[in-house]
């Protein structure tokens, strides 16, 4: 696959910015997606390096209000391209954004014509067997180490994701939000409480009702130092939070969707055959039996 995040779409005088996939024509089967209009591009197609599209709903809604967008063509970074399909609505994902907001183009297209490339940016690889999906991650990973010449101590420059690890880590992001928001909550409740009884024991006496300056400037003290106390705790909260989600890599980053291989540097080139992975390096594909 290639992608791209960062790119201009424009059609007449409306524009966007969606994903921009490159990807194999056998998407609609590793991702379960379903053409609502039009057709998915083909083997033929992207072996020619076909310039077409297939769109997701929201691009529709941005480019094409009033229009059919079948058969008009739009512009990927100045690059003509003509909608053969549109894309069933999918929704968001697991971590709430738009899986609609999306152009597909054929992934030898991406790469030659549209972005300059000669790696592959991600893999999308189907498990056939989910009780065998932690091996087939360490194989994947074994085979990626390899090829990009990475012994130990070094680090990996790609990273694996998969749908088991991903609600985890969406889970794991809730609690911690949750516990997070639950301090700030008791923390307001404490303040509160501090202020109540401030004004309460300012308000009570036996000359009730005949308030002195000195009791006035004594409340108002009381009250700065609580204020402060809450500026001075709520900056920790904060603090706090900030450190978590920076460490955290389930509140940095979530992905959802199938299995993917991300290569950060080299690409992931030429992919051999090994013991239960069938791979295809010119669609960016890897299906694992």
């Amino acid at each position: 696959m290639q992608t791209a995040f960062d790119v201009d779409i424009k059609y007449r005088e409306h524009a966007a910015s969606p994903a921009v996939i490159g990807t194999s024509p056998n998407w609609l089967q590793l991702r379960s997606d379903e053409v609502l209009d039009g057709v998915f591009f083909t083997e033929n197609q992207n072996a020619a390096l076909a310039r077409v599209a297939v769109i997701g709903t929201d691009v529709r809604t941005a480019l094409f209000p009033d229009e059919d967008p079948l058969g008009k063509t739009l512009r990927i970074a100045d690059v003509p391209f003509q909608v053969i399909g549109l894309l069933k609505s999918r929704g968001a994902g697991p971590a709430g954004g738009s899986l609609d907001n999306l152009v597909l183009i054929p992934v030898n297209t991406a790469s030659r014509r549209l972005f300059n490339r000669d790696f592959l940016t991600m893999v999308i690889a189907q498990v056939k067997d989910p009780d065998r999906s932690s091996e087939a991650t360490e194989k994947v990973m074994e085979l990626l180490r390899e090829r990009h010449h990475i012994r130990p101590p070094a680090l990996d420059d790609f990273t694996i994701t998969n749908p088991a690890a991903t609600m985890a880590q969406v889970t794991r992001a809730g609690s911690t939000l949750t516990k997070i928001l639950t301090g700030v909550a008791a923390m307001a409740l404490l303040i509160g409480g501090i202020h109540v009884e401030c004004s309460l024991h300012l308000g009570h006496g036996p000359d009730f009702g005949q308030v002195s300056c000195d009791r006035i400037g004594i409340f108002e003290s009381q009250c700065g130092r609580n204020c402060r106390c809450g500026r001075g705790l709520g900056w920790n909260a904060v603090r706090h939070a900030n450190a978590k989600i920076a460490t955290d890599p389930g509140l940095a980053s979530v992905r959802g969707g199938d299995s993917a291989l991300h290569d950060c540097r080299g690409g992931v080139r030429n992919l051999p055959c090994v013991e239960g992975v069938e791979t295809r390096s010119n669609a960016g594909t890897a299906v694992i039996k």
